[in-house]
C-alpha cells in the first residue's frame, strides 16, 4: 500500500486496504506530513484507503464509513507536508472540512480545494464521504502562490476541474500499470487543468500579476472584522466603505479564501466564542452574554451555529474545558 512505482518506470496498482485501527491508519498516513496528530476519537473507525503515485504526484483515496470523531470535528492536524509543496483535495461524495490560516473550507461533492502544504492545517472527511488527496511538488505548482490566498482556496465548479477529477478517478480505477512516460504526461495534464481553474478563480491576480494591492485589502478587511465582532449591525457595505472597494470587489476578495464576507464574520465570531468559553478568566460569563457580546441577536441561533461548527453545544464545550 505504499506510494511507489515499479523500478521507477510504472504506476503500482496496490488496491484498497481496510482500516479499523486508529493506530494503523495513523501509521499509514502520517509519514506524508510533518507534525501529524489525531484528536481523540469518540467512536469506532471504519474506512478503506488506497495510496498511489503518478510520476511525482502522491495520491491518497479515502472512503470513510465512520471517522469515529464527533459530528463536524476536524480530527487530523498537521504542521505541513513532508515532501510536497501543495495539497489538492477533490470530494467525490459526502463532505469534508479543512482549516488553514483561520480560513475554513467546507468541501462538498464535486468540488476541489487547493492549499499550500507547508502551512499547518486540520481536516477531516465526514462519515460517508470519499475524498482524494493529491500532493504536488513545488516544480509543478510554481505559478500558484500568486493565486492562492492565505488558508488555501475553494475552487469554483468548472469543466477543467471536472476533467481533472475524471482523470484522477480513471487512473485510480485501473487494474494495470501505467508506463512512466504516460504517468508524466498525466501529471502535466492534471496540474495544468487545476492551474487553469485556479487562474479563472482569481482574475484580479491575472490582470495585475504579483500585485500587493489585493492581499493588503483583504488583510485590512480581516482586521476590520476582528475589531467589529461585537457590532451586530456589521454588513458588507460597512467593510466596503472602510477599505475603499466596491461590493463586488469585496466578494472577490473573500472568494480568495473560500468565504463570503458575512460567512467569514460568522466564523470569526464563533471562533472567538469558543476561545472565551474555554478561557479561565472568562468563566463567569454566560453563554447568552457571550452571544450578545459577539454580535449575535439570538442566543438560540448562536447555539445552533456553534453546534454545527464544533459538534457540541456552547455549554458542552465550556464543560469540556472545565473538566480538563
Amino acid at each position: 500500500m505504499e506510494i511507489s512505482a515499479q523500478d521507477g518506470e510504472s504506476m503500482h496498482v496496490s488496491g484498497y486496504r481496510e482500516f479499523v485501527s486508529s493506530d494503523e491508519w495513523f501509521e499509514a498516513i502520517s509519514p506524508h506530513f510533518v507534525g501529524a496528530r489525531f484528536a481523540e476519537r469518540a467512536g469506532r473507525l471504519s474506512l478503506c484507503a488506497r495510496f498511489e503515485a503518478i510520476a511525482d504526484i502522491a495520491l491518497v483515496d479515502m472512503h470513510v464509513r465512520q471517522s469515529g470523531f464527533r459530528p463536524g470535528q476536524r480530527g487530523f492536524s498537521v504542521e505541513g507536508g513532508a515532501r510536497h509543496r501543495y495539497f489538492a483535495l477533490w470530494q467525490a461524495n459526502g463532505t469534508s472540512s479543512i482549516e488553514q490560516a483561520n480560513n475554513v473550507i467546507e468541501l462538498t461533492a464535486g468540488r476541489w480545494a487547493l492549499l499550500e502544504a507547508a502551512s499547518p492545517c486540520s481536516f477531516g472527511v465526514y462519515d460517508g464521504g470519499r475524498c482524494i488527496g493529491v500532493m504536488l511538488s513545488e516544480r509543478q505548482g510554481a505559478a500558484w502562490p500568486e493565486f492562492l490566498g492565505d488558508g488555501g482556496r475553494l475552487l469554483p465548479p468548472s469543466e477543467d476541474g471536472d476533467m481533472a477529477a475524471a482523470l484522477l478517478v480513471e487512473a485510480l480505477d485501473r487494474s494495470t500499470y501505467l508506463s512512466h512516460r504516460v504517468q508524466q504526461s498525466l501529471e502535466v495534464l492534471l496540474v495544468d487543468l487545476l492551474e487553469a481553474v485556479l487562474a479563472k478563480a482569481a482574475p484580479a491576480h491575472k490582470e495585475v500579476p504579483r500585485s500587493d494591492i489585493m492581499p493588503i485589502k483583504l488583510r485590512r478587511a480581516r482586521e476590520l472584522v476582528a475589531a467589529q465582532l461585537s457590532n451586530p449591525a456589521l454588513r458588507p457595505e460597512d467593510i466596503c466603505h472602510a477599505i475603499g472597494v466596491s461590493r463586488r470587489a469585496l466578494f472577490n476578495l473573500f472568494s480568495q479564501i473560500g468565504e463570503t464576507p458575512m460567512g467569514y464574520v460568522r466564523t470569526q465570531r464563533l471562533r472567538e466564542a469558543a476561545r472565551r468559553l474555554r478561557s479561565a478568566k472568562l468563566r463567569d460569563a454566560t453563554v447568552t452574554s457571550i452571544a450578545y457580546d459577539l454580535g449575535f441577536a439570538d442566543p438560540s441561533h448562536f447555539s445552533r451555529l456553534f453546534r454545527a461548527e464544533y459538534g457540541m453545544s456552547p455549554r458542552e464545550w465550556e464543560n469540556a474545558a472545565n473538566s480538563g
